[in-house]
């Protein structure tokens, strides 16, 4: 573990040396610059590693989440648009999405998504087929959809009801606003 933790030591200081010789420098490094030091600092704690390392995992877990949600957020608006509202063929586009993330596909990448995963239990939730080992992409397929569904309603994008919040309005509904009515009166 030491020298793992001194390899890091090491990585850091040759893109410090690399970082510091190059000449036109764009926004984004000058601001990376600008916080290597508190970095290098923070990493010195093993236990800051570990904490730093996992809000990594974390967020670059949240991205995923986000990049399947706007996909399945994209395609209902574009079911809604064409009028081609399909429940099962939107769930179906949510669950090949899912399946076919690197997060599912690749067993490391599954148990690093299921650490940081808000639902890591949903497998035993959701299936009834009992595990004799691991089976990290089958756990991680569970806990990757329901993250992306809990970020879908998050949204306001209900799976029960998900074309709810895309309502196109119709031209012939003109809402009528009566100003001179009655206490206790509608309008029609």
């Amino acid at each position: 573990m030491k020298n793992y933790i001194e390899g890091i030591d090491r990585s850091f200081m040759v893109v410090l040396k690399h970082v510091a010789t190059a000449k036109d420098m764009d926004p984004a490094t000058v601001t990376a610059l600008d916080h290597i030091e508190t970095l290098i600092d923070r990493l010195k704690s093993p236990d800051e590693r570990l904490k730093l390392g996992r809000e990594i995992m974390r967020e670059d877990y949240e991205g995923d989440i986000e990049v399947i949600a706007d996909g399945v957020e994209a395609e209902a608006k574009r079911m809604v648009e064409k009028d081609e509202r399909d429940r099962e063929a939107l769930d179906r586009f949510l669950a090949e999405s899912v399946d076919g993330s690197s997060r599912v596909l690749n067993s490391l990448e599954a148990q690093e998504g299921l650490a940081s995963s808000s639902h890591s239990d949903a497998y035993f939730d959701e299936s009834e087929e009992p595990l004799d080992e691991p089976n990290w992409m089958a756990l991680m397929y569970e806990a990757l959809h329901a993250d992306v569904v809990e970020e879908l309603e998050g949204r306001g994008i209900e799976m029960d009801r998900p074309f709810d919040g895309f309502a196109v309005e119709d031209e012939d509904e003109v809402e009528v606003e009566v100003e001179d009515a009655e206490p206790g009166r509608t309008s029609p």
